[in-house]
């Protein structure tokens, strides 16, 4: 695990309708770790007391 997330933002769009990005990198403070053994069912994860 890397600790990071990539966000992407359309910063224009080309008059060919091609959209261009600016990506920026951001670090995610992981307060406790997941134990897979703990995960009954992957589809519903509640990430938010991660």
């Amino acid at each position: 695990m890397t600790k990071k997330k990539l966000i992407k933002e359309v910063v224009k769009v080309s008059p060919k309708g091609k959209e261009i990005y600016k990506e920026t990198w951001k670090k995610i403070d992981v307060k406790q770790l997941a134990k897979l053994s703990e995960i009954k069912d992957f589809d519903d994860i509640d990430m938010s007391k991660y």
